[in-house]
């Protein structure tokens, strides 16, 4: 692949309007176009403070150039509220469906509403999500089901208190104490408990200052202030008794029981929260919480949610929560996925492809990622890829681009961690990266001069770039293999070119062979089907006997990327090439197997290292007939390719004499004979034992006469390693 196997294109505004500069916007490829929707641009609300917008514009791409239109909106139409940091995905050839995103950060405000734009009429619609069956409830209340002293994690920590107490107190009256607690709060479940928690936590929020109505629902945001103050001051409190808890546990328990205890309490804090909102708060049990900052995607009928940051309420935290929303009854499901989940993060990027979502890079609060995760939406199990790509970043732009054989998916910029010093400290991004969705996976990192499209790098942007990536993806077809794989320098041999997507494009096949030093030479095809074409290979001039990559173009598309290996050799010249073996010599035995072999040479006199050279053999018996003249009568032979510059043939003599012709055509279609041909040879009923074989005795005896009329062999080529090779 050459150095700079892509070019950036930045494209010129050729008409009348022009879009603010932005971020946090979203780009969506729809039948009328790319459409832009949202972002952040500068502007501010009436209190003077950042907020987003929920601009709506039409992006037409031509040539090097563009065109912004203003799309008008049907004023019959509800308006979404502004919003940034959202996702828009395309459901239908009509249809954008747009979810969740930051609505304001002064007062904080995140989303967790969807809308769908109709593209024929540019009219928008609220969806109004349905909530989830009773089987399918959210997770905490899955956990925090039944009652209350039979939950794993309370029944833990009363016995680990209880230890702790009888140390103290004393085993008699610890008992009697957990005897009263118990029957206290023997029949409590854990819904009781949140509707009586809610109560008492919005009733205490209003007697502390809580207002009623007003803009922005302020008595909402009292109570869960308050209910938010008091599980801190409980977190707090119990830091103090956690080294005393922690006695009773072993050390390497100390992590889990953290975590178990921080998921009872946020699973608290959910469950009174969304029993407290009750029909004010109606979304907190339609679907997932408030967020920003996720991605989604679309997977036949269902829209895949993953990850985020927001929550409900003053919860501000990461999720790696997974959703799916059935866009015949708009219902949203949560999926509770087992295997090896990605860390929370929001940032993210996140694509899908033939049933598997994949999750690449993003951020929290703690950590900032550039791994690769893989959800079986089916099976509903998560696995890490294991396959990291540069360094950590968030808020990157991804692509998935068809290619053959594999898909390609392009991510390029966003903020990086180049010397880890985390996220505030992280840098803008240029590079650009291509994920191969092979059967083998694998990165590919690739350093563009530029910067791409809108967005945020220390300052607003709104330029519009485009690049050429038809050398990385290739054409709608591709080449995986040449049959046979190795041909004469002189050309003319016939080969399958075997592939995909020979039909989807008209024109005439090219074929072309690319040696090592840079040159190439081509041949034109006949395309036989969608996988396969034939050509008759092109004499390699200027290559010579080395191996070419093999690559195919169709009409006016270009080279493919994808690439099959052909060998070039050197002809074979049979005046150079040997024969030898018992089949060509004398009293062997009659009647029986023998055979002689084929060692094929070049101009160079080397021996070749393949086969498929076109031989002519003929095995003639001499005999007297019934005029008692000499006659020749063909015996039945077979020639083995071992395909290694070696050929065995083997025939049943008949007892008397033998002449035995070898000849190999040529690239000019004639034959010519290999040195010494014909042979005499001759074979009787009782000839000595082996004489048929290799290291028979009749080929010991012929090799000791030569050699020592050709003076100890010091000019013959042909040694005893030759002829006992690997027929020992």
């Amino acid at each position: 692949m050459p150095a700079h196997p892509f070019q950036w294109t930045r494209l010129k505004n050729s008409g009348n309007v022009s879009v603010s500069p932005r971020a946090g916007h979203t780009i969506t490829l729809s039948s009328v176009g790319f459409l832009l929707y949202g972002g952040m641009d500068g502007r501010r609300n009436d209190q003077g403070n950042p907020a987003p917008n929920s601009d709506l514009y039409l992006l037409k791409v031509g040539g090097k150039t563009f065109q912004w239109e203003q799309v008008e909106v049907d004023p019959g139409s509800q308006l979404p509220p502004a919003r940034t940091l959202h996702t828009a995905l395309a459901i239908s050839q009509d249809e954008v469906f747009v979810f969740g995103g930051i609505h304001s950060a002064t007062p904080d405000r995140v989303l967790n509403d969807g809308w769908i734009l109709d593209t024929g009429c540019y009219e928008w619609k609220h969806v109004g999500f349905k909530t989830q069956s009773e089987d399918v409830k959210s997770s905490h209340w899955k956990r925090l089901s039944g009652k209350i002293l039979e939950h794993p994690y309370v029944a833990a920590q009363a016995e680990v208190i209880g230890q702790g107490m009888r140390r103290n107190t004393g085993t008699r009256r610890i008992s009697g104490m957990a005897q009263t607690a118990r029957s206290a709060v023997s029949g409590l479940n854990f819904e009781t408990l949140a509707l009586a928690a809610s109560k008492a936590v919005v009733g205490a929020s209003m007697s502390i200052g809580g207002e009623s109505g007003g803009d922005g629902g302020s008595s909402r945001k009292s109570w869960k202030k308050f209910l938010a103050k008091q599980m801190t001051s409980s977190v707090k409190a119990g830091n103090k008794e956690k080294q005393s808890r922690t006695r009773f546990q072993p050390k390497d328990e100390a992590g889990l029981v953290n975590f178990e205890e921080e998921q009872f309490l946020e699973d608290i804090l959910t469950m009174v929260c969304a029993t407290a909102q009750g029909n004010e708060d109606e979304d907190a049990s339609k679907g997932p919480a408030p967020r920003g900052n996720h991605s989604t995607c679309l997977y036949e009928n269902t829209i895949i949610l993953f990850g985020g940051h927001g929550g409900f309420g003053y919860q501000r935290k990461a999720f790696n929560d997974v959703w799916a929303l059935n866009l015949d009854s708009f219902r949203w499901t949560e999926l509770l996925c087992h295997g090896n989940p990605p860390a929370p993060r929001s940032g993210h990027c996140a694509f899908q492809k033939d049933g598997f979502v994949y999750i690449f890079g993003g951020w929290n609060g703690e950590s900032q990622f550039n791994d690769l995760f893989m959800l079986d939406v089916e099976n509903k199990d998560w696995s890490d890829v294991d396959l990291n790509w540069s360094v950590p970043r968030w808020n990157m732009a991804v692509q998935l681009v068809e290619a053959i054989p594999s898909w390609r998916v392009f991510v390029f910029g966003g903020s990086a961690d180049r010397h880890g010093e985390g996220r505030t400290m992280g840098s803008y991004d240029r590079e650009l990266g291509v994920l191969d969705l092979g059967d083998e996976r694998s990165w590919l990192s690739l350093s563009p001069e530029r910067a791409k499209l809108d967005g945020w790098a220390n300052k607003w942007l709104d330029d519009c770039w485009q690049i050429d990536v038809s050398s990385i993806v290739g054409p709608p077809y591709a080449i995986v293999k040449v049959e046979p794989s190795l041909g004469p320098v002189s050309g003319s041999q016939k080969v399958q070119i075997f592939g995909v997507g020979f039909l989807s494009v008209p024109g005439v096949a090219v074929i072309r062979f690319t040696g090592g030093n840079g040159k190439s030479v081509e041949a034109q095809g006949t395309i036989l089907d969608d996988e396969l074409v034939e050509c008759l290979t092109p004499k390699a001039e200027g290559i010579g006997p080395r191996s070419c990559e093999v690559r195919i173009a169709i009409g006016v598309k270009d080279f493919t990327t994808t690439m099959a290996e052909f060998q070039y050799f050197m002809n074979t010249v049979p005046e150079r090439s040997l024969c030898y073996g018992p089949g060509l010599l004398m009293e062997q035995q009659a009647e029986s197997t023998t055979r002689f072999r084929i060692q094929a040479r070049n101009q160079a006199g080397d021996n070749r290292k393949s086969g498929r050279d076109e031989w002519v053999i003929q095995v003639q018996h001499v005999y007297v007939n019934e005029k008692g003249k000499e006659s020749l009568r063909e015996l039945p032979h077979e020639i083995i390719d071992f395909d290694t510059g070696q050929y065995e043939v083997r025939y049943i003599p008949e007892p008397g004499d033998l002449i035995i012709r070898v000849s190999m055509v040529d690239e000019l279609g004639k034959p010519r004979p290999i040195r010494g041909s014909p042979f005499k040879a001759s074979s009787i009923q009782y000839a000595k034992n082996r004489a048929n074989e290799y290291l028979g005795p009749i080929v010991h005896s012929w090799l000791s006469q030569t050699l020592k009329s050709l003076e100890l062999g010091r000019s013959c080529r042909l040694t005893c390693t030759e002829v006992s090779g690997s027929f020992v």
